[in-house]
């Protein structure tokens, strides 16, 4: 992984549930997602259903 990354994940996801979300794709694999830093997503998005 190169470059910076200073994304803030919860707030992400917030402004995606004020979009009335029902669903998010990601085509990142499990793996991916510990190398980004944000290995939480999978839980962390279930909420919003």
């Amino acid at each position: 992984m190169s470059g910076q990354w200073a994304r803030d994940l919860d707030t992400d996801l917030a402004a995606i549930k004020t979009w009335s979300a029902t669903h998010l794709v990601t085509l990142i694999a499990l793996e991916e997602l510990g190398e980004l830093g944000v290995t939480t997503l999978p839980e962390k998005y279930e909420p919003m259903d």
